[in-house]
């Protein structure tokens, strides 16, 4: 195998490891919060009313809203040295938000169908997939440049690259946007 088709092959493999890894810690996390919170559903009732109204005003502004937030986190996620941890606080509070909104909204007879609704709406629809792709490139776009940099290896194509795959994160998240704003509009009228 040509190196270069080794190493479109070792950013393939790492991305998909890296979203694994994203996602496996969200569900983690929304699943401890749903825990945490379903005990105590005043709470959990207060901070998703909050969100909701946060969600509101970024619904307000379309699409670009929505983009121009998750193209932040990304941006976060990609810069060396410091993405990884962010990545991890990003995705530790998203999930932590998904399972309050989880816990205040489940009837205690279906909790354990709210929790999984939760999980799927936010894990398996086609916007969700695309960012969560996006964050997975950012990810492992930061760790690549973090590793070249500590090497004293980097160079203008490793820049050139970083910033392509940079630019693919855009792209997704972009496109994410708007079928996600599609998909709460569509909600919203039925």
């Amino acid at each position: 195998m040509a190196g270069k088709e080794r190493s479109i092959l070792g950013t393939v493999i790492r991305t998909l490891v890296a979203y694994v890894l994203i996602v496996g810690l969200y569900i983690l996390t929304t699943y401890l919060s749903y825990l945490t919170y379903s005990t105590n559903l005043q709470t959990a009732k207060k901070v998703t009313t909050q969100l909701g109204k946060l969600f509101t005003q970024v619904l307000a502004h379309g699409p670009l809203a929505i983009f121009f937030h998750n193209l932040a986190l990304a941006t976060m996620m990609s810069l060396p040295f410091i993405g990884p941890g962010n990545t991890v606080l990003i995705t530790v509070n998203t999930g932590r938000a998904a399972g309050i909104i989880a816990a205040s909204t489940s009837n205690v007879s279906l909790s354990a169908v709210g929790l999984t609704m939760t999980i799927v709406m936010t894990t398996l629809l086609p916007h969700a997939i695309l960012e969560f792709l996006a964050y997975a490139i950012a990810l492992e776009n930061s760790i690549t440049l973090t590793l070249k940099i500590l090497k004293f290896e980097i160079s203008r194509k490793d820049l050139y690259i970083y910033f392509l795959k940079y630019s693919l994160s855009v792209v997704l998240l972009l496109t994410a946007a708007f079928i996600e704003y599609a998909f709460i509009i569509s909600l919203n009228s039925i």
